[in-house]
This record gives C-alpha cells, structure tokens and sequence, in this order.
C-alpha cells in the first residue's frame, strides 16, 4: 500500500529495536510452536501510512510494537489461541475473523496481556 501510493514507510532506528523485540519474544516462539512460517501482512507504518489507510492515530504499528500475522498451517483462530498458550508476554491481541488474521502487540515494557474482542470483518 505504502508503495501504490507513494508513501515513505521505512521504520526510524527506536521503531526498528521494538519490531526486533517483537520479532523475538513473540513472532519467534509462534513460528516454533506452528512448525511453519508466521506472515506478517502488517508491520510498522508511518503515520502518513497509518492515516491512508485509516488506522487509529493512537495505533502501536506506528511506533513499532504490533504486526498482523497468519500463517498458511493453521486458521486465525487457532493462532489467536496458540498467541495465549506459547507466548509469554504480549501487550494486546485480537482476531480478525473476516480476514483471517491476528493483530498482536508487545511493548517493551507494562504488557497487559489484553485480549480485545474479535473484530468480524
């Protein structure tokens, strides 16, 4: 999307460490827990980004801390389940039931473990 409309959307060093830690605590244990590979359809966006395609202002793929993931083994809700059963910690969490994708963030610090509800479509 960034590209189609001609949008710079290259994380800043401080968002690039967040999506590292992201990348550690939780992408890493979901992609040894599904045997397969975890997809990310949406990482960082910059806030110019984030506008196009109307994302809340207040989103954490803005500062690096949330990716919308699916993997090709398993249904979205089944990884939404697996989410709370192998990931330690994690900040929010929600299905996209009508995509077929999970959203899930992790701060580097105060996650709330929170579960929001599925979002239909």
């Amino acid at each position: 999307t960034a590209a189609r409309l001609g949008i710079r959307n290259v994380p800043p060093p401080e968002a690039t460490r967040r999506l590292h830690m992201l990348a550690l605590r939780v992408l890493e244990p979901l992609r040894k827990a599904v045997g397969a590979p975890v997809h990310v359809s949406s990482g960082y966006r910059s806030a110019a980004l984030n506008d196009a395609i109307g994302g809340s202002p207040t989103s954490q793929h803005i500062r690096g801390e949330a990716v919308d993931i699916w993997t090709g083994a398993m249904d979205a809700a089944d990884l939404h389940a697996l989410v709370q059963a192998v990931v330690p910690e994690w900040d929010q969490l929600y299905l996209h039931r009508g995509q077929n994708f999970v959203h899930v963030s992790y701060k580097t610090g105060g996650n709330r473990k929170q579960v929001l509800p599925d979002k239909g479509t």
